[in-house]
């Protein structure tokens, strides 16, 4: 069948999810997306830009974005306008360090102001949004935890294991080091990058806040050069192992390669897929202060946090509270060792103490999935608009999924045009990697989901809903 041949069932509420970093992302907006087809919904899922780009060709419903920050106002307008109601996460939540920077640069109440709810990561996440915002507005504030957790937990992990599974078959026995160091640290553009976040207005230009990044900035790269010193000792020390090190996504290869004096022949530089996989595949995880901590945690991979300098005002508590720590080279190199020896439960000593840590909080180690509790607030939300068959209708025009719209093109390619500036380049999502995502997810979950379709509509924009919603005229 056609797409211009066949009608979605439009009793079903519409909800428009937004990918901002495909790498970061997909797997758990995927999730979210089947487990609200399950509870009624239909779903549109798109790159940011393209999704922007039809916000008034898109059926009305739900748009969900990726940040809480005041130059999101202008796009939460742009979907107002076209007659959606507007709902936030906050992507980056699980590793803020300093909850006054949080509260005065990256929560915006105007912006918060036109959304319907703001979801939280926790109870830590709650407390510190709403002593941001007015007092009327604490309303917005829902702790549904997020569907990354989701992924990383059991039976839904089990998404990855073919790929880990793969992973290890082409690289061997190796240890993942996933760094948060930052592209323009590595590049040393620190005063383009002042500039630049005061112009966005995610830092204020006043002496405080000055001295605070710069004192960052120097913190962060004696961190990457600490770094850089345990792969070459570890590399060294364990020359039957690989050394795989997953560079931020602002970070490129050649930055990373430069780094070395001389790059042992068992590192590798590596950008493909998401975390998690490398995770399960690794016998072993090293991080400083990155969000990987916290999810190497929750997934139960052995997990070290390597902090040979310390710097709380520029540290995240919470991916180092669940990792061991270690601050010393030898100890490091010794553990790695120990778990190459088949030792591994030398990094799950405290297990029960960092699981008492993360419920103190985030939510989503164990209870209900945070999806589940998204959809939930989603149903008090969500509403039918009248005009949703004709704006789909002329969507799903023939020809609108191969030619895509101008617009939409324009903003995929300054996408690309920054990641090519930075080195960096996400792959393009397809409808072929959604089905296979999609297939495997409901593969491993725990209940039942109805058949999903999946059709892309535009460029990197798909329209995802029940096979049974779709009838042929």
């Amino acid at each position: 069948m056609r797409w211009h041949s066949m009608r979605v069932d439009h009793d079903a509420p519409w909800v428009l999810i937004t990918v901002h970093k495909q790498a970061r992302e997909l797997d758990s907006k995927l999730w979210l997306a089947a487990t609200l087809i399950r509870d009624g919904f239909n779903v549109v899922i798109g790159r940011t830009g393209a999704l922007r780009a039809l916000a008034e060709r898109l059926p009305r419903g739900i748009y969900m974005d990726f940040r809480f920050v005041g130059t999101r106002k202008p796009v939460f307008e742009i979907y107002r306008a076209a007659g959606h109601k507007v709902v936030c996460f906050d992507e980056e939540a699980t590793s803020f360090h300093d909850k006054d920077h949080y509260r005065t640069n990256l929560v915006s109440p105007e912006a918060l102001s036109l959304t319907e709810a703001a979801f939280c990561w926790g109870d830590f996440h709650a407390d510190v949004l709403r002593s941001a915002l007015p007092e009327a507005m604490h309303g917005l504030v829902q702790i549904t935890g997020h569907p990354r957790f989701d992924m990383l937990r059991h039976p839904l992990r089990g998404a990855y294991q073919a790929l880990a599974d793969e992973l290890r078959a082409t690289y061997g026995r190796f240890f993942l080091v996933n760094s948060s160091t930052g592209g323009w640290i590595l590049e040393g553009q620190v005063d383009a990058r002042w500039r630049s976040y005061v112009d966005r207005g995610i830092v204020r230009d006043v002496p405080t806040e000055k001295e605070k990044f710069y004192a960052q900035y120097h913190y962060r790269l004696d961190k990457h050069r600490y770094m850089v010193a345990l792969i070459e000792a570890a590399a060294r020390a364990l020359p039957d192992h690989k050394i795989i090190v997953r560079p931020h996504f602002t970070e490129r290869e050649a930055s990373w390669l430069a780094s070395f004096e001389t790059v042992p022949e068992n590192v590798l530089i590596l950008h493909s897929h998401s975390s998690v996989p490398w995770m399960l595949a690794a016998e072993a995880v090293i991080h400083n202060s990155c969000t990987t901590g916290t999810e190497a945690f929750l997934a139960e991979v052995p997990v070290i946090s390597y902090r040979p300098v310390k710097h709380p005002d520029h540290e995240p508590y919470l991916p180092n509270a669940l990792s061991l720590e270690v601050e010393d080279e030898a100890e490091a190199v010794d553990l790695l060792r120990a778990v190459a020896a088949g030792e591994r439960d030398r990094l799950q000593v405290g297990r029960a103490e960092r699981e008492a840590i993360f419920d103190r909080m985030m939510y989503g180690r164990t209870g209900p999935f945070a999806s589940v509790r998204i959809a939930a607030v989603l149903r008090d939300i969500a509403f039918t608009a009248p005009d949703s068959p004709e704006r789909l209708r002329r969507l799903l025009k023939k020809g609108a999924r191969t030619q895509p719209l101008r617009a939409i093109k324009r903003a995929i390619d300054m996408a690309r045009g920054r990641q090519r500036s930075r080195g960096t380049q996400e792959t393009e999502i397809t409808c072929s990697t959604m089905r296979k995502k999609m297939q495997s997810i409901l593969a491993h979950c725990d209940a039942h989901h109805p058949p999903i379709v999946i059709r892309e509509v535009a460029g990197e924009v798909f329209v995802v809903v029940r096979q049974d919603s779709l009838r042929a005229r």
